[in-house]
């Protein structure tokens, strides 16, 4: 059986890149219907052929430039033979044999490119490399920012030293300082000078983690041209010379549509050691006026000051130390303790095992989970207190109890994902389970009045990327478990009237709205601010099945679009949108009307009316049914 499933896996490849002969495929597909382990491969290489299908194509503009410079050098260094483009890329996306292949060579040109470039991989990447590796050469960066707004100057210097892992800071608002600081990222010492007061505070920052300087200068100055390669801005080069240095001067213009102004920038760059001198940048509204105007300074030393009386601070001020402080860094310092060793007890209970799709976290092994959230709570407490912001007034016991006795979901692709978790208070019931747990909607489960208040306490995690048949089969398995009742999940076909969507997104925005980077959900009227409805950064399958089949229309969507759970996008609903509160008719059926165009001129997704078979999975009870 082994050898005849190795021949079969070897043919799914083939029968996934469309080169599998007909005949061979009928045998391989009959194969699959009865073998879960080839089927299990089957669905693993589609994944992996979708996404890295998608990531090829996110990945086009990309390419296309790189094709673009590669074609400039050619003609630069044969200036006789001019290179023709046949774009390459082209012609590999399109064959699906090749995908594969081109979508992991892309993948290895990123990751080099990221680690070499920094982030870089245009036409200018090759420079800003040897700009990275001279500026991460330098022990000690010195950078002076000028800012003008609003009719005020604000000056702040800056002496990084990566070696004692220390920060010196000087601050002044139209020539007048009013703080000079330095922060030991070891210790987390932190002292202030306020010269209004003519006091030097010594306290320790609980606000801040130690690690929080960054680990190389160029973390600090890269951040200043990043920016604008990864957002396809223009950019063009010359040489010439500032203050009698051959330098290379770097332009950069792009749009910020949010406010319809130009952001315009210039970075000068010492031809000899490669270290940067200058750079500006100013943001103009669409009337010619500017808006904030800066400019920053860099100056590259073998040393700088030693302490904030180096910057100026007289060596009389008073001296006054800030006991409290002292103990809310001791505090923190044991809270992180004890939440590393909690950390590993967590990985140790929530990680699944392989093939494991779905598992429920009982309350008396949640320990782990609950005591990381009590140390991050108290973590934050301390934060606000050293950060002077006003403190939260104290839980009394009841709301304290309510706050350790919720329960949560994570997701799982290797390691925990906690981002976005949903929060079960007291147990997941059925109902929970099935919306929030698995995903379905309202339409596609039935569950018996008997079985309604059966509810599960403890945390959830699901296998990222499983199937919504293989979580359901995981959860029949888990709820007759904790129940001891042969309780079963039926899948069966109802006809019934749907909204099918079909298509491949696409976002077009839609002007004249408050954000034309949403998706807005309207009928017949525009809200004239988002606070009419409300947003949600959801995949396309979620926001399908969930919140416009169940919010809006009170209609079940079928989602038979392309790359729907991999697309993910923010959404605002108007008021208009909320059509499941009028009754059927022709009033009804004409702003559903409209709700769908407006959708599909937004995403380039095609909605009908259809009456078909969907699947509605069932539960019931076999001890009830005898």
């Amino acid at each position: 059986m082994e050898n005849t499933c190795e021949n079969f896996q070897e043919q799914i490849l083939e029968l996934i890149t469309g080169t599998l002969p007909a005949e061979k495929a009928a045998d391989l597909e009959r194969h699959i219907s009865k073998c879960p382990s080839c089927r299990a491969y089957l669905e693993a290489l589609q994944t992996d052929d979708k996404l890295l299908g998608e990531f090829a194509e996110a990945m086009q503009p990309r390419v296309a430039r790189l094709e673009n410079n590669v074609i400039d050098a050619i003609n630069r260094g044969i200036p006789k033979r001019k290179a023709k483009s046949i774009s390459i890329w082209r012609k590999i996306i399109k064959s699906r044999i090749t995908k594969f292949a081109a979508a992991a060579v892309i993948i290895i040109a990123v990751l080099i490119g990221m680690y070499q470039f920094g982030g870089s991989i245009d036409g200018a990447s090759v420079a800003f490399a040897e700009i990275k590796k001279a500026v991460n050469e330098m022990p000690l960066l010195h950078k002076v920012l000028q800012t003008e707004r609003d009719g005020k100057k604000f000056y702040t210097e800056n002496w990084y030293c990566f070696e004692s892992k220390t920060v010196l800071s000087k601050y002044a608002v139209d020539g007048k300082c009013f703080k000079i600081s330095s922060l030991d990222y070891y210790t987390m010492e932190n002292i202030v000078y306020d010269p209004d007061s003519d006091v030097v505070r010594v306290s320790y920052r609980v606000d801040v983690d130690s690690g929080g300087l960054p680990s190389s200068p160029w973390l600090i100055v890269g951040d200043y041209i990043e920016q604008y390669v990864w957002e396809d801005a223009e950019v063009s080069h010359e040489k010439g010379l500032y203050e009698g240095n051959d330098v290379d001067i770097y332009y950069f213009s792009i749009a910020r549509n949010f406010r319809d102004e130009r952001e315009e920038a210039e970075f000068i760059v010492n031809r000899n050691s490669h270290l940067p001198i200058l750079y500006k940048r100013r943001f103009w509204t669409p009337e010619g006026r500017l808006r904030i105007g800066q400019v920053i300074s860099f100056d590259f030393r073998e040393k700088g000051p030693k302490d904030i009386y180096d910057l100026g601070v007289p060596g009389t001020t008073k001296v006054v130390y800030d006991l409290e402080s002292k103990k809310r860094f001791e505090k923190k310092r044991q809270l992180l303790q004890e939440k590393l060793v909690y950390e590993e007890r967590f990985k140790e209970v929530y990680q699944l095992k392989e093939g494991e799709v779905l598992r429920h976290i009982p309350p008396s092994l949640a320990e782990p989970r609950i005591k990381i959230d009590q140390i991050s709570r108290s973590l934050r407490q301390l934060k606000r207190e050293g950060s002077q912001i006003m403190p939260r007034t104290a839980t009394g016991e009841k709301e304290r109890k309510n706050q350790e006795s919720y329960y949560t979901m994570f997701s799982w692709d290797g390691k925990i994902i906690r981002d976005n978790r949903p929060i079960f208070t007291g147990g997941v019931s059925l109902k929970t389970a099935f919306e929030r747990i698995i995903g379905l909607s309202k339409f596609q489960y039935d569950i018996p009045n008997t079985l309604v208040s059966i509810e599960i306490p403890g945390d959830w995690v699901v296998r990222k990327g499983s199937s919504k048949q293989q979580q359901l089969r995981a959860l029949e398995r888990i709820v007759q478990s904790y129940t001891k009742r042969p309780i079963r999940f039926e899948r069966r076909q109802i006809e019934r009237e749907v909204i099918v969507a079909r298509g491949k997104f696409q976002f077009k925005p839609l002007s004249g709205t408050f954000d034309d980077s949403w998706i807005h959900v309207f009928s017949d009227k525009l809200d004239p601010d988002e606070r009419g409805g409300g947003t949600l950064h959801s995949s396309l399958d979620r926001f399908l099945n969930q919140r416009l089949a169940v919010t809006q229309l009170n209609q079940q969507v079928v989602n038979l679009t392309e790359s729907s759970d991999n697309v993910v996008h923010n959404y605002g609903t108007h008021m208009s949108a909320y059509l499941g509160k009028i009754p059927d008719g022709s009033e009804r059926d004409a702003k559903l009307d409209l709700l769908l165009g407006n959708l599909a001129r937004q995403t380039s997704i095609t909605f009908t009316k259809e009456r078909r078979k969907v699947d509605v999975w069932y539960v019931i009870d076999r001890h009830k049914e005898k």
